[in-house]
C-alpha cells in the first residue's frame, strides 16, 4: 500500500493525544512494508489555515502524489475543507479521515460553533471513509453527515507505557499514609479545564492532597499565567507542582506513585491519558463531557462529573482521600479494565486492515 497521511506539524515533536494516534499508526504500517508519505502542513492559527485552501502548490502536491489512498487527519480540515472539493475532481484515489473530534463538539460560544459546524460539514462531504478514535466521535460526525457505512471505530491503546502495578503495590500505595496525590496530564489549553479543577479543589479544604501537572506550559502562556494567579488566589498553590513536559520514564514514575488521574477536560474525543493511568491502577475522574464514559465507568474505575460542577468534583475527591478501602478497590478494577483493552497493535492493525479493504473496492470499482 502507497499512501499520503496528511497532519499539522511534526508527529514526533509536537505532543498530543492526535498525534500519538497518528504516529503509531505511521509506525505500524511503515513496520508492515507499507510506503506513507507524510505531508506536513504548518501550524498556524485557525483563520490562518481557512488561507491554505487558496494555496494551488499544496492542491498541486496533494494531487500529483501517487498513492493508493490520500489519508488526512481531521484536525487539518480548515486548511482544506474547499480545496478538497478540487481535489477530487482531480484525483481517483479515496480519501480517508482520521477524525479524532469535531472542534464543534467543543465548548465555544455558540455563533463560534456555528461557524466551526459548516466548516467541519463542507469538509467531511469530502470525504470516502472514517476512522473514529470512539463511539462518540463516530456519533458526532453522524449527526453532521448522516449515516456512513464506510467507517471503523479503532479505539486508541493505553500500553504505550507498559503497567508495572501490581495488585500488591497497589493496594501498599493505596494504603499509605499521607496526602491524596493527584496526576493531571495534558497540554496546558483551556479545553483540558484545569482551571475547573483548581476551582473544585479550593473546596478541599478537609482533607489532605497534593496534585501534579504534567504537560506543555507554552501552547498558552497566557493560560498558565492564569492558573498561577488562581493557585495562588485560593491558596492551594503549596499543594501544586507543574513539571512542563516530561520524558516517557519520567511519567511512568508519577503514574506509578500517584493515587488518582483527574481529567476535568469539557470535551474528550477519547482520553488517552485515563487509559493509561489505568493501566497503572489508577481510578480516573474525568469529566461527563465527550467520550470519558467509554473508558470510566462510573462508580467502578472512577467517576464521572460536570466540568463545571466544583463541588461535585471535590466531593468524589474526598470519597477517595478519606475511604483508602474505596481507592484500593477502584484501583484494582481500573488495572483489570485496562488488561482487558485492545492495544495500539490491535488499533493499528484494525485501520491497516480497513484502509486496504477501501483500496480494494475503489479499485474494483475504477474497473468495473
Amino acid at each position: 500500500m502507497r499512501a499520503g497521511l496528511v497532519v499539522y506539524g511534526d508527529l514526533d515533536k509536537d505532543i498530543s493525544g492526535g498525534n500519538l494516534y497518528d504516529s503509531k499508526l505511521l509506525r505500524y504500517l511503515h513496520q508492515q512494508s507499507h510506503d506513507v508519505h507524510i505531508f506536513s502542513l504548518p501550524n498556524a492559527n485557525y483563520v490562518h489555515h481557512l488561507t491554505d485552501n487558496l494555496k494551488t502548490s499544496l492542491l498541486d502536491d496533494l494531487a500529483e502524489t501517487k498513492v493508493d489512498i490520500l489519508i488526512e487527519d481531521e484536525l487539518i480540515h480548515p486548511s482544506v475543507f474547499h480545496l478538497n472539493h478540487q481535489l477530487r475532481q482531480m484525483i481517483r484515489q479515496p480519501i480517508a479521515s482520521i477524525v479524532h473530534h469535531l472542534r464543534s463538539s467543543e465548548h465555544h460560544p455558540k455563533w463560534q460553533n456555528s461557524i466551526y459546524r459548516l466548516i467541519e460539514k463542507r469538509y467531511l462531504q469530502t470525504i470516502d471513509a472514517f476512522i473514529f478514535n470512539s463511539e462518540t466521535t463516530r456519533q458526532s460526525v453522524e449527526s453532521l453527515l448522516g449515516e456512513n457505512t464506510m467507517s471503523i471505530v479503532a479505539t486508541p491503546g493505553g500500553d504505550r507505557l507498559g503497567s508495572s502495578s501490581s495488585p500488591e503495590t497497589i493496594a501498599a500505595r493505596s494504603f499509605q499514609d499521607g496526602p491524596l496525590r493527584l496526576l493531571f496530564v495534558g497540554n496546558l489549553i483551556r479545553r483540558k479545564g484545569l482551571h475547573h479543577l483548581l476551582s473544585s479543589l479550593t473546596h478541599l479544604t478537609d482533607c489532605e492532597w497534593t496534585l501534579n501537572v504534567i504537560g506543555n506550559r507554552y501552547i498558552d502562556p497566557s493560560y498558565v499565567s492564569e492558573l498561577e494567579k488562581q493557585s495562588k488566589a485560593g491558596y492551594i498553590s503549596s499543594r501544586l507542582t507543574f513539571h512542563g513536559k516530561l520524558s516517557d520514564k519520567q511519567l511512568s514514575k508519577h503514574y506509578r506513585t500517584s493515587h488518582v488521574m483527574v481529567v476535568p477536560s469539557t470535551y474528550e474525543g477519547f482520553g488517552i491519558v485515563s487509559l493509561e493511568a489505568m493501566g497503572f491502577g489508577l481510578p480516573v475522574i474525568a469529566s461527563t463531557a465527550g467520550a470519558s464514559n467509554e473508558i470510566v465507568s462510573h462508580g467502578a474505575n472512577g467517576f464521572l462529573v460536570s466540568p463545571i460542577d466544583y463541588r461535585h468534583f471535590s466531593h468524589q475527591l474526598r470519597r477517595l482521600a478519606k475511604d483508602r478501602a474505596l481507592l484500593n478497590q477502584m484501583s484494582l478494577t481500573a488495572r483489570e479494565n485496562f488488561q482487558q483493552h485492545s492495544t495500539w497493535r490491535d488499533c493499528a492493525h484494525a485501520i491497516e486492515t480497513f484502509l486496504l479493504q477501501i483500496i480494494r473496492a475503489y479499485r474494483k470499482h475504477k474497473h468495473a
